[in-house]
């Protein structure tokens, strides 16, 4: 742990002090990976709490996931808990957003050659990426901190994304609020003595009115007032109706920067990414409008028999060839 500085003692270095926050503003610490946004935060630092907030089905951990590989990509050692999905489940959505595959195609479909060679292809691209995936589902605030220090010590990884709050092991005391409290300071806390850039998903309480489709607000952090008063940056993703693409990204807090705002993006469901206006593929997602056009849009045409690899000709047992290569 730092002893305490006296300020006068800190202002002899003022001039690195304020070169350092120079420099953060023209090289990025940790990169979202959204040009915009990352202009209007200077992305997140280590020892930053970024929560990322959404009612389900916003994409809330599509968000979560493709910050992580957006840090993994720039050699940015990750770790990623996964409270909900397996190890497993995981590798199938890293895969679709890397090769541009849908697993529902290929459930539905199978895989061409040409396809066996994207999806092995992404698979060689992620091979030297350092992502670090832990999808033990019963995990504590200690569970946490001992397992986070290992990966420290074992992977030096410098972001670790919790996927997702309400689905961590709560102390039993009669108030929940008081207890999510507790275990997002004991996340900050950590992060802090971590050096880590951690990245918590939060579910949002639903509206008073059901009907109420306005954007997501702090106040909506579900549970617990601490979650806002802990976070350094928060995040909304948000769609007006769930079935659209359409979406926006909501900085709703930047406690550093105050870099707030909403930016236009198109969520697109198949490879379980978002997607802002100058991307390729930007203008044909949010074009489609709704997840039914997108999934029409995506889908991959009927696969000749002989066009499959000989080995492989059921997609269940491609499927099950995929996960064995992992």
């Amino acid at each position: 742990k730092s002893e305490p500085q006296r300020l006068r003692d800190l202002l002899q270095n003022i001039e690195g002090i304020i070169m350092e926050e120079r420099e953060s503003m023209e090289n990025l610490r940790i990169a979202f990976g959204f040009p915009e946004i990352d202009r209007a935060t200077a992305g997140f630092d280590y020892g930053d709490l970024v929560v990322i907030g959404g009612a389900p089905s916003q994409g809330k951990s599509a968000l979560a996931m493709q910050v992580c590989m957006t840090c993994a990509k720039n050699q940015v050692p990750c770790a990623f808990f996964s409270l909900e999905m397996t190890a497993k489940q995981v590798v199938k959505r890293i895969i679709s957003h890397e090769s541009g595959i849908s697993m529902r195609d290929v459930r539905k479909n199978g895989l061409t050659d040409t396809g066996w060679q994207t999806i092995f292809k992404a698979a060689n691209t992620l091979y030297d990426r350092e992502i670090i995936i832990d999808d033990n589902s019963s995990l504590s605030l200690y569970d946490f901190q001992v397992r986070a220090r290992q990966l420290k010590f074992k992977y030096n990884v410098e972001v670790i994304v919790i996927d997702y709050l309400q689905l961590m092991q709560f102390p039993n005391r009669e108030n929940r609020a008081n207890a999510v409290g507790d275990v997002i300071k004991g996340l900050k806390v950590c992060a802090k003595d971590l050096n880590v850039g951690l990245i918590v998903a939060s579910q949002l309480s639903r509206p008073a009115n059901t009907k109420e489709s306005a954007p997501p607000t702090l106040n909506r952090l579900r549970e617990s007032g601490d979650i806002e008063a802990s976070a350094d940056i928060v995040i909304f993703p948000y769609r007006k109706d769930e079935e659209f693409t359409q979406s926006k990204l909501i900085v709703a807090k930047d406690r550093n920067h105050g870099g707030t705002g909403s930016w236009d993006a198109a969520l697109d469901f198949p490879r379980s990414k978002f997607i802002m206006e100058g991307h390729v593929d930007f203008d044909e997602v949010w074009g489609a409008q709704t997840k039914s056009a997108l999934m029409e849009l995506r889908e991959v045409k009927e696969v000749p028999e002989e066009s499959v690899p000989p080995p492989i000709m059921e997609v269940g047992e491609a499927i099950g060839e995929f996960e064995n290569g992992f």
